[in-house]
This record gives C-alpha cells, sequence and structure tokens, in this order.
C-alpha cells in the first residue's frame, strides 16, 4: 500500500485496529478553538412569480368553528394502559435510547420535552449517532449550524426503489458523485464552546467494481487533508483531535460517496443517549426493507436499551389505505426490528390525529368563509383521516403484541377522532393549521402525557457515564 505524506505536525494517518471494528482513522493537531461556521453564499434560483388570485381561486382552510360544533364539544382524554410496566432499570451504564418515524418526531421537539420532563439538563443527554440528514429540512438536531452545498441526494430505506437492504441506522444515505460537494458541520450546541475529542465517518461501501471515495476533510479552521478511503475498514473514518473537535468539513474530491452518519465522541460523559433518527416523509417500509445483518455490522457495538417506532401518518394518505398490506409491512418491520434488536423495550407510536382543509373561495387575497357546500355537493368527510389512523392504532396495538411492543395511541391522547380539530382551536393551538402537523406546545404536551402513560421516568439509570 503506498502511504500519503502529510506536513509534520497537523495530521498522522495510521491504520489501526480498534474492537470490535476497523476504522480507517485520523489523527489530527487542534488548539481546541473554531470560529462560528458561517455557510457559504448559495446561487439564488429564480422562481417563477406565482398566478395573481382571482375572485374564483380557492385557498384550502381549517373548517370553521361553526362547522366543528359536534367536534368541539368537551373532551376527555383518558391516561393510557400502553402494555408497557417498565421496573427502574439497573446498569453500570447510561439509558440508550433511538427514535425513528416520520416528521413529528424528525423536528425533535417530542424528544426534548420527554427529557426535560424527566429532569434531564440539555447537557446531560448526548447522541450516539447523528444520520446525514442533519441539514435536511425538516429535520432538527442539538447540533450547531450545518452548510450543505449541492450536489447531494437522499436514498432512503423506506422507498420502494431501495430494496437492497443496504442501510445502517439512518434508514438513509446522502449521496453525492459530484466533486466539490461538501457538508459541514458544527458539532458544538453552543458557540464558543470546544463539543468532542474525536468522530466517525460512517459511509456506505459502493459496489466492488466502483473506486473508493477520495474526501478532504478538515477539522476547526485547519487545512485540509485529502484521504483516499480504503476499503478494507468498512466504510468508517475516525477522527481523532488532540485537544477537541469542534467544526468538520467534508468536501468529496472523487468517486462518489453515501454517507450514512457521524458517530461524536464527546468530552464530557453522558448521563442519557438519545438518538432521534426519524425522517420526513417516512414509513414503517423502512424497517421492512433492510436486511437485519447489515444493520448489526452497521451499528457496531451501538447498544439501545428502548426502542420507538412511530409511523403511520405517511401510511394514511395512500389511497385506498389496505389494511392488510399494511399488517403485511408493520409485521415483517417488526420481525427485522426484534433480530437487530432482541432484547430491547420496544413502544409503537401511532399517528396523531389528523383532520382535512376545505375549499373556500378567495376574494382580494383573503379567504371567504362558508358555512355550506355547493347546492348538490356533499359535505366532506371531516373524519375521513381519523378513521384511517384509528384502524392504523388498532392494527399497531394488535401486531405489535406479536413482538412484544408496547403501543401508545397518540390520536387517543389527542382526545380520539377528531382531536385535531379541538387541539387546533386551543388556546395556545397545539395542532398546525395543515391539520397534519402539532404546534410545538402540541409536541411538548404529546411528550409529557406520553411520558405519564409509559411511568418513563422510573426506567432511567442515572450512574456515571462512559466515554
Amino acid at each position: 500500500m503506498k502511504y500519503l505524506q502529510w506536513p509534520l505536525g497537523l495530521l498522522v494517518f495510521s491504520l489501526i485496529q480498534v474492537s470490535p471494528t476497523l476504522a480507517q482513522t485520523l489523527d489530527v493537531s487542534s488548539d481546541g478553538q473554531a470560529a462560528e461556521l458561517q455557510c457559504p453564499a448559495r446561487p439564488k434560483v429564480k422562481r417563477p412569480a406565482a398566478p395573481r388570485a382571482t375572485v374564483d381561486d380557492t385557498a384550502l382552510e381549517p373548517p370553521t368553528l361553526d362547522e366543528l360544533l359536534e367536534f368541539l364539544m368537551a373532551e376527555s382524554p383518558a391516561a393510557q394502559d400502553a402494555g408497557l410496566h417498565l421496573a427502574q432499570r439497573v446498569s453500570d451504564r447510561p439509558t440508550r435510547i433511538a427514535f425513528w418515524g416520520d416528521s413529528h418526531l424528525a423536528a425533535n421537539f417530542f424528544a426534548e420535552e420527554l427529557v426535560r420532563n424527566e429532569g434531564f439538563r440539555p447537557q446531560e443527554v448526548q447522541a450516539q449517532f447523528l444520520p446525514a440528514t442533519l441539514a435536511r429540512p425538516g429535520v432538527r438536531l442539538p447540533l450547531g449550524k450545518r452548510c450543505q452545498s449541492g450536489g447531494w441526494s437522499y436514498k432512503y430505506a423506506y422507498a420502494d426503489a431501495a430494496r437492497d437492504g443496504n442501510f445502517g441506522p439512518a434508514l438513509a444515505q446522502l449521496h453525492s458523485q459530484t466533486p466539490g460537494s461538501y457538508l459541514w458541520i458544527d458539532f458544538r450546541r453552543e458557540a464558543g464552546e470546544a463539543a468532542l475529542r474525536g468522530v466517525e465517518v460512517q459511509f456506505a461501501l459502493p459496489p466492488a467494481d466502483e473506486p473508493m471515495p477520495v474526501l478532504g476533510v478538515t477539522v476547526d479552521d485547519g487545512e485540509e487533508q485529502v484521504l483516499a478511503t480504503d476499503r478494507a475498514f468498512g466504510g468508517i473514518v475516525r477522527i481523532n483531535a488532540d485537544r477537541a473537535l469542534s467544526v468538520l468539513r467534508l468536501r468529496l474530491i472523487k468517486g462518489s460517496v453515501a454517507l450514512e452518519g457521524f458517530r461524536p465522541r464527546y468530552l464530557e460523559n453522558a448521563t442519557l443517549y438519545l438518538d432521534t433518527l426519524a425522517i420526513p416523509g417516512a414509513t414503517v417500509q423502512g424497517w421492512s426493507h433492510i436486511d437485519p445483518e447489515t444493520m448489526r455490522a452497521r451499528l457496531g457495538d451501538t447498544a439501545y436499551d428502548f426502542v420507538v417506532l412511530q409511523y403511520g401518518t405517511n401510511e394514511g394518505n395512500r389511497r385506498p389505505f389496505d389494511a392488510e398490506v399494511y399488517t403485511a409491512e408493520l409485521s415483517q418491520a417488526l420481525t427485522h426490528l426484534r433480530q437487530v434488536f432482541p432484547e430491547a423495550q420496544c413502544v409503537l407510536i401511532g399517528p396523531t390525529d389528523r383532520g382535512i382543509l376545505t375549499p373556500r373561495p378567495k376574494v382580494k387575497g383573503k379567504t371567504k368563509s362558508k358555512k355550506n357546500p355547493r347546492p348538490g355537493k356533499a359535505a366532506p368527510d371531516l373524519l375521513r383521516f381519523s378513521k384511517i389512523h384509528q384502524e392504523i392504532g388498532n392494527i399497531q396495538r394488535s401486531v405489535g403484541q406479536r413482538y412484544q411492543c408496547a403501543f401508545w395511541n397518540w390520536q387517543a391522547a389527542m382526545g380520539g377522532p377528531g382531536g385535531a380539530y379541538r387541539w387546533l382551536y386551543k388556546t395556545p393551538p397545539l395542532m398546525a393549521r395543515d391539520l397534519i402537523h402539532l404546534t410545538i406546545p402540541g409536541y411538548q404536551q404529546s411528550a409529557r402525557d406520553f411520558a405519564r402513560d409509559l411511568h418513563f421516568g422510573d426506567w432511567f439509570s442515572r450512574g456515571a457515564g462512559l466515554p
């Protein structure tokens, strides 16, 4: 093997075996400080002007209070028995939790409130794995600024075209074959604080007949180092800083790369490890499409004690919804989940309630309310999605029992069918006006209800954190 020569004092390039996996290792000198990350200006894309509104234009709006009288009666959401009674966990290491799901969890407000409600300070909670979707719109993670160039595309495990099973815990990959494509990450939550003592970059290996990617790696404000990745190390590059690492810049120089995520190694120990691996638009098919053996290999020595799957909203969008097909998908997904995590506590979170928007005529840019539909046109079924979500929840409860997975009914926590409308008109609103997503207070209220119903706080081990 031919070794590259690096400037003395900047980088020592070594190939070492680290149990239980091999990793290509970069030992980097750093002063432990990095300037605030500034993203390069992106070229502006000129978008066509929106057509002017006319008196015949319509807008989709939530139903009015008059139309919702039957749904706005006093609600009585009762505490649930989720089928999981957790005794206090006894362990010599912190609890490790992973959330998979769709946009409801991807924004991370649910997880943040869950741990805050249990008395954890932000600095006590760390991520074991940060997915390469960290710069994707709709994904919000406990990081500083992220900068991502053009030239990238995402591949998702839940997509029908992604049945090769070649996915790790992110259930997604960030692909590029465009030279110069970059991804920059500031791992600091607060400016001025050093974050890490090292980080692993994980990527999927290209097919055997394709070359390995050549990457440019820059730590903090140092010089870029050129790294020819080596297939023998399984798509893992371990970067070690002699003092601290705050900002990582990756650039594709040659070939193609499929980033999966990052494993930080922090300067301070954690009391709780929590990974949010949710993706807007995702379905449980992500888990039915994986190869469990490949997933276990990608996880390495990462262990989760508590795994949560929150899906159903996007499955409910299918027309028509086929309960038999969904039952088969969920069964396959949970079979794979249990092959990967046979001993972990498992919870399924059902879909929220969902409402529908109704078309209304717009006059001079304003929406004009009307109580009744046009003559001869049937009134919309305001519970169309509520009924589907209720069916999905019933399937999750039934199938989950066969795999020792508890079930938390998010729709029931909102008061059952019609809860989306009730939550919209609360003060402050707990439902967004799209009647699909919740507001931040809505996600926070949901997290508190989840913690109450599962007696979540009984399960944490607050021992000393591990490196």
